[in-house]
């Protein structure tokens, strides 16, 4: 069923309760804690940590995962029966979990399809207002299972009474994992509008910049994590390949907060005091000063800085500047042709955001010189702040 039909179905209202009721079930069903206490008990001595405190996967690195080094030996092989049977553990589990999840989900009429879609819609919501972040999906990841089942060992073999119970143990990750997507998520909020500011797109461009002796990214770091390395010559690579100066900015914009999420805040500010300082430095020909000024204009009007506007309320705002031209036949040229557009892509909400917005001011002031521009924008910009204060 596609996100129209859910829409339908089910209303944004609805789709909070479900997700609701869903965050009340995994956080405070004492029926389910109870289910899953017993479940690792039960399974807990099949987890014992290795004595080199690691497992190793198959590509070499390092970290709690399901395969063991390549080796004929017996202690590789005692690794591997191990890992298996910890699979065989983790898919019972993630039955178990499934089978309590779709309980609730019964109470709402939906089937697991149509959760599919709510749960993708409200991680649209997410992105688009960052209030809500449901991580109990991330219950069921094989490292999540891992880490609680083996602190469920240590809490069994060593009869220490402080280790907290199994459930107890997942909720607080799940919690970690929520705090840990909502810091990425603001972060994020902040590096896009620097990046649209700065109009980058070329994605060998930025890493020079990242890469640079004085950036805060690189400085104190022994070296490159290996996930990165391997996106950054992908992203570098398909530039190439596509014989475009033009990588997503979107996808700029993940690369990197991925590259800042180990930065503390003081660190992360750091970072992006230098960013700033180096796109204020450039030297902008009139196109860049034109979606400069445009760019500064939207920054105003996007006051709970979610990245975008209400356009029919922005129109209306624009409207108050009483030159004629905003009122001609032109400007309902434009403002309708960048309406039906924006409607197209997006049927839910009217709504215009950043990129848009700096498209649809450079072509309605396209025909004026950059004097009456710069004057304008300005009128604007001015406006909007004056009302703020």
């Amino acid at each position: 069923m596609c996100k129209m039909a859910i829409r339908r179905l089910d209303s944004f209202q609805r789709m909070d309760q479900i997700m609701d009721a869903v965050d009340m079930w995994f956080f405070n069903d004492d029926e389910f804690g109870e289910v899953l206490n017993r479940f690792a008990e039960d399974h807990c001595m099949d987890f014992k940590v290795d004595e080199s405190g690691t497992e190793t996967n198959a590509d070499g690195d390092s970290g709690v995962f399901l395969f063991s080094p390549d080796e004929p030996d017996e202690f590789a092989e005692d690794l591997k029966r191990r890992a298996h049977k910890r699979r065989e553990v983790h898919m019972q589990y993630q039955t178990l979990f499934e089978g309590h999840l779709e309980t609730i989900l019964s109470s709402f009429k939906i089937t697991s399809e149509q959760f599919q879609q709510v749960f993708q819609m409200s991680q649209d919501e997410e992105v688009r207002y960052g209030q809500k972040f449901h991580r109990w999906i991330d219950a069921t990841d094989y490292v999540v299972f891992l880490k609680m089942m083996q602190s469920q060992y240590t809490k069994k073999t060593t009869h220490d009474d402080s280790q907290p119970p199994a459930v107890m143990f997942l909720r607080c990750q799940i919690r970690q994992k929520m705090e840990e997507a909502r810091l990425a998520l603001r972060r994020r909020k902040e590096i896009r509008p620097l990046l649209d500011k700065w109009g980058v797109d070329d994605f060998v461009q930025l890493v020079k910049v990242l890469q640079a002796p004085e950036c805060p990214l690189i400085q104190g770091k022994k070296q490159e994590r290996k996930f990165m390395a391997r996106w950054r010559i992908k992203l570098t690579q398909q530039q190439r390949d596509s014989g475009s100066q033009k990588t997503d900015r979107a996808i700029m914009t993940e690369y990197v907060g991925r590259a800042a999420e180990e930065l503390t805040s003081e660190e992360f500010a750091t970072l992006m005091q230098f960013l700033h300082s180096h796109v204020d430095g450039l030297e902008l020909d009139e196109h860049g000063k034109r979606r400069r000024m445009a760019w500064e204009l939207f920054a105003a009007l996007d006051e709970t800085f979610i990245g975008c506007v209400p356009y029919n309320k922005t129109l209306k705002f624009l409207q108050r500047n009483p030159s004629e031209r905003f009122r001609n036949k032109d400007w309902k040229k434009v403002t309708t042709k960048w309406g039906a557009k924006i409607k197209k892509n997006n049927v839910d909400k009217l709504e215009i955001d950043l990129i848009e917005f700096v498209g649809f001011i450079m072509e309605l002031l396209s025909d004026v010189e950059y004097e009456e521009y710069h004057e304008i924008l300005s009128s604007w910009t001015n406006l909007k702040r004056d009302l703020d204060t």
